[in-house]
């Protein structure tokens, strides 16, 4: 039973995923094979929008500070927590696992921190609109954040069963769920919405126009039967995700929605119940 804290930092898989991944060639491996999952699992057109860039990192780990030039072949490696800092300095030091540099097109592995759920996280960074729009990314950061994390648990019920299980039940801490309340937030909102129609407005589709995208979705909430669903992202009083959460209660029903989205994490964060493509159920 889960008391609300982690009994272990990970489980028996994980050696597995972070011995090999010493190697720049298997983390490469790796990425390419996440990127490949999003595409059989979310979204088919799946591209990379910030590409690989020459790359200077400071190494501050031993000694006096140090250089190391990472080029446009190596897009993911692993760092210890304080190199991460010295180059990154807003990174979270208590909790963050890893992160995609948008402006370098590099994703960055913590160092004894990370597991699949961080790679998949920051791989779907890499993909979506926030990778070639950095306005994006500042002003709907938790909008973002929280789509992340909920398509990896997706990726993960649909390929990985023990790492979605070990993540929604929060067995782990270096695979337990990040950005909680705004993963509740989309997961019960999907029980309404299909999981393919948030997918449009995440996903890169070669252009900056991710305003077209969001007008879809809106458009795409109203023909589902809930024409006073308002634009919560124009309109975001006080924010976007207090908003949207307002209007998921006055048009989903306020007892049934608020009954998902504050229920137990494992049961709110259960994909079978949700509105998505049909496959075999794992939980």
């Amino acid at each position: 039973m889960n008391l609300g804290f982690t009994w272990h930092l990970s489980c028996c898989l994980r050696p597995s995923i972070i011995v090999p991944a010493r190697s720049p060639t298997f983390l490469e491996v790796q990425r390419n094979v996440t990127i490949q999952d999003v595409r059989n699992t979310l979204y088919p057109q799946a591209q990379v929008g910030s590409q690989s860039q020459n790359y200077q990192m400071r190494i501050a780990t031993s000694g006096a500070p140090s250089w190391i030039f990472l080029p446009p072949d190596i897009k993911i490696i692993e760092f210890d927590i304080v190199d991460i800092v010295a180059n990154y300095p807003n990174f979270p030091i208590g909790k963050g696992r890893g992160l995609f540099d948008a402006q370098n097109g590099k994703t960055i592995l913590c160092l004894g921190r990370w597991c699949r759920e961080t790679l998949i996280h920051e791989t779907l960074h890499s993909l979506s609109f926030t990778s070639v729009r950095q306005d994006l990314k500042r002003s709907l950061l938790n909008f973002f954040e929280g789509l992340t994390e909920f398509f990896a648990g997706y990726v993960m019920f649909r390929v990985y069963p023990e790492c979605y299980l070990a993540w929604k039940e929060e067995r782990y801490s270096h695979c337990s769920v990040t950005y909680v309340p705004f993963v509740r937030l989309w997961a019960a909102f999907c029980r309404f919405i299909p999981i393919s129609e948030l997918t449009k407005v995440y996903f890169w589709d070669g252009t900056r126009n991710w305003e077209s995208r969001y007008s879809g979705l809106l458009d795409a909430i109203h023909s589902a039967g809930y024409p006073r669903f308002d634009d919560f992202v124009r309109r975001r009083i006080p924010t976007v995700e207090a908003k949207l959460l307002d209007e998921c209660l006055k048009n989903f029903g306020r007892n049934r929605f608020r009954t998902i989205y504050e229920g137990p994490l494992g049961d709110t964060l259960n994909f079978g119940q949700m509105l998505c493509p049909s496959y075999p159920l794992i939980a």
